[in-house]
């Protein structure tokens, strides 16, 4: 009977601690995959800009394994509410050069102080992005 007991303690010990080491295994993977990305927090690449009365911040702007991924929150601020068709991101280095011009196509209404989030991926490394310049096609309904 003591047998038992004690096999079945140190089969339960052997067990937790088993299990715990997965865990910090999965925990250090996910530790790596941070290390290769780059994040932007420059003002001029995600601070607020308005356009035509519309925000545009890019609360984040990550790099990783030469893709980008950008998450811009869009905010009427016009006065109005309008069907944001789609917004143009220029994207350029710290000398002016264009590195890319995105389009996200939304094609959704936005009412008065309305906040949404739009992501946009793109397949190039924009890792050395100083600027983000936005341009807007809406629709003002009747």
């Amino acid at each position: 009977m003591k047998k038992t007991i004690i096999l079945s303690m140190l089969l339960g010990t052997l067990l937790l601690s088993g299990c715990s080491c997965v865990r910090n295994n999965d925990d250090k993977s996910n530790d790596n995959n941070d290390d290769n990305a780059t994040v932007i927090t420059d003002e001029a690449v995600v601070g607020e800009k308005n356009v035509n009365g519309i925000t545009f911040e890019n609360t984040t702007f990550k790099v990783e394994d030469g893709v980008s991924s950008i998450i811009t929150k869009v905010t009427n601020r016009s006065g109005a509410a309008f069907t944001l068709e789609n917004y143009q991101m220029t994207i350029t280095d710290k000398d002016g050069k264009v590195l890319t011009i995105l389009t996200s196509t939304v094609n959704e209404n936005l009412e008065i102080d309305e906040e949404k989030s739009y992501i946009t991926p793109c397949n190039l490394d924009l890792s050395k992005a100083a600027r983000v310049e936005y341009s807007v096609n809406v629709t003002i309904p009747e």
